[in-house]
């Protein structure tokens, strides 16, 4: 009987003491999860950091200078197909240069995206925290999809002109433009033969369906710069070059929410609320960009809502960027009542 009782406490002491091995065992795990997590997580924002200086890069030094470029480029197109050109107008400057001589004569190469930040985010997809999946998904709609499409259109607008090059070499003398009557002969080819304005209106309509995709890439890539800068909490002062955006809180949003109408037009507008911004039905989302303001994609329509002095919104006005290459742009606004 002595014998069993000794016995019996020696397999409760070993029992006791295989708990504390396993519970020991169980906190030195957690305690790796956690530092295993906590190396992930700073290794994905120091990732998430990189991408956003890259950003920042390639919309001031790529997509803006591009979509500027391409947006004066369109201009001239409309003012060649205007038909209203002289020889005066196509007057070469001292490096004998003028932008209606070599309006088709455009050097282009697909646009060289800063993507080895993005590269490294995805080849760690696996170690991604959850919280952050949502600024991935906006990541690969810039990098793994729109900037792709984009270079599509640059590559047809490079095959184009090369092949307007390689019609001018073959067909025509004055290609060469080493004597002054080549100068003259092409002056007289682009202001008469309806060819060149066949190939200045392809060329125009390649180059509009450009400006199409990298404003639509502008606006993901804007939308992605803001939102890194707003969910990683940076300290980096923002690109006064790059659009600014907000993300209100759904209850904040909430202010906004309603019918509104104007009541010459008969114009009514829904808007509801999302996670972070707001949308019209059967339209499009509004992005916050500055207090009771708000901007749709593409920058062409921005709304702002008005308050009583109670602080409750009563109404909004909506503002119409119409552009006219041949001239000043105009701003085309309408108001409309918040119905009750």
């Amino acid at each position: 009987m002595l014998t069993e009782n000794k016995f019996s406490k020696y397999l409760l002491y070993a029992f006791g003491e295989i708990i504390l091995v396993v519970i020991g065992i169980l906190v030195a795990l957690n305690l790796n999860t956690k530092k295993e997590l906590k190396t992930n997580n700073d290794r994905i924002e120091k990732i998430l950091t990189s991408v956003y200086k890259d950003l920042e890069e390639d919309l001031v030094k790529t997509i803006n200078f591009e979509i500027e470029f391409n947006e004066k480029r369109d201009s001239l197109s409309n003012i060649v197909l205007s038909k209203t050109l002289k020889v005066s107008d196509y007057k070469a400057n001292e490096n004998g240069d003028n932008p209606y001589l070599t309006l088709i004569e455009e050097q282009i190469e697909p646009y060289r995206f800063e993507t080895n930040a993005y590269n490294r985010l995805i080849n760690n997809i696996e170690i991604i925290p959850e919280r952050y999946m949502h600024i991935v998904e906006r990541l690969q709609d810039v990098y793994g999809d729109e900037a792709l499409v984009t270079n599509n259109v640059v590559i047809e607008k490079k095959v184009f002109l090369e092949k307007i090059q390689d019609v001018y070499q073959s067909n025509y003398d004055w290609y060469s433009r080493t004597t002054n009557k080549d100068y003259d002969d092409k002056v007289t080819y682009l202001l008469n033969d309806k060819q060149h304005l066949n190939d200045v209106r392809r060329y125009q309509k390649i180059t509009s369906h450009l400006l199409q995709h990298l404003n639509i890439l502008k606006h993901k890539a804007t939308y992605s710069y803001n939102l890194i800068h707003h969910d990683l909490a940076l300290d980096f002062q923002k690109s006064n070059q790059i659009g600014l955006m907000e993300f209100p809180t759904f209850e904040e949003l909430g202010a906004y929410v309603g019918n509104y109408k104007n009541d010459t037009s008969g114009l009514e507008l829904e808007l509801v609320r999302n996670q972070n911004n707001l949308s019209i039905v059967n339209g499009g989302i509004l992005y916050k960009v500055n207090k009771d303001k708000f901007q749709m994609a593409f920058e062409n329509t921005s709304l702002e809502f008005f308050r009583n002095t109670s602080g409750e919104v009563i109404s909004l006005s909506i503002f119409i960027k119409q552009k006219n290459l041949l001239s000043r742009d105009s701003i085309r606004t309408i108001k409309l009542t918040k119905i009750k």
